[in-house]
C-alpha cells in the first residue's frame, strides 16, 4: 500500500504534477466548504459522494445502510477511472471523515473497504496511514462440507459456540472480511481449532 501522510494536495501541486488525480469528499449538492472544496471544479479532481449536503446537521449524513449502496456506486466509478488511466496516480484524501457524522461512515464503511479494494494498486496513494486508524476485528468461521469458508464477525461471543463442533472451526483477527478470508486461505492449519 502506498502511503504519503505528509503530502498536502494543492492547486499548485496539481498544476505542477502531471498525470495526477486527487480524490476528495463531496456532498450531493456540490456546495459548501468541504475540505479540498477549492479543487472541486478541476478536471484532475474526482469527487466522491460522502454526504447529502454541507450543513453539518444530523440529516446531512447518510445512515450506514443508505451509504453502503452509494459507496459501492462511487467506488465503481473510481475503480473504472483507475482502470482506464493506469498511467495516472490517484491520491486519496481522507474522504468522508467528518467529526460530526453520527454514523461514522469513514471508519464503518469507507476506510476498510477502500483498503481492501484499492490498497494493493500501484497507482493509488493514501494520504493518511490506514494501519493506525483501522480497528482490528475478530472473526470466526468454519469450513462446510464443500470446504467453503464461512466467515462471520465475532460481535456476539455466544454465536461461535454453536459451530464449534464443526469439523474445521477457526478464529482470525483482521481489518475486514476480505483480509480475514485471505489469511485463512493462506494459513488454514494455523487458524483451524478443530
Amino acid at each position: 500500500m502506498n502511503i504519503k501522510t505528509n503530502l498536502k494536495i494543492t492547486k499548485f501541486f496539481l498544476d505542477t504534477t502531471p498525470n495526477t488525480i486527487v480524490v476528495i469528499s463531496e456532498n450531493k449538492q456540490n456546495t459548501g466548504n468541504e475540505e479540498y472544496s477549492e479543487l472541486r471544479d478541476r478536471i484532475d479532481t474526482f469527487r466522491f459522494i460522502t454526504r447529502k449536503d454541507s450543513k453539518n446537521k444530523t440529516t446531512s449524513y447518510f445512515n450506514l445502510d443508505a451509504y453502503e449502496k452509494i459507496f459501492y456506486s462511487e467506488l465503481n466509478r473510481l475503480f473504472t477511472l483507475i482502470r482506464e488511466l493506469p498511467e495516472y496516480t490517484f491520491y486519496l484524501t481522507k474522504i468522508g471523515k467528518y467529526k460530526d457524522d453520527p454514523y461514522d461512515i469513514f471508519n464503518n464503511i469507507i476506510e476498510p473497504k477502500l483498503i481492501s479494494s484499492l490498497g494493493q494498486l500501484a497507482n493509488v496513494v493514501f494520504l493518511w496511514n490506514p494501519d493506525n486508524n483501522t480497528e482490528i476485528l475478530k472473526y470466526w468461521g468454519f469450513l462446510d462440507v464443500n470446504n467453503k469458508i464461512n466467515l462471520f464477525e465475532k460481535t456476539d461471543p455466544a454465536v461461535p459456540f454453536k459451530h464449534k463442533f464443526a469439523l474445521k472451526y477457526f478464529e482470525v483477527e483482521a481489518k475486514d472480511k476480505f483480509t480475514g478470508i485471505s489469511l485463512i486461505q493462506k494459513n488454514l492449519d494455523k487458524y483451524v481449532i478443530n
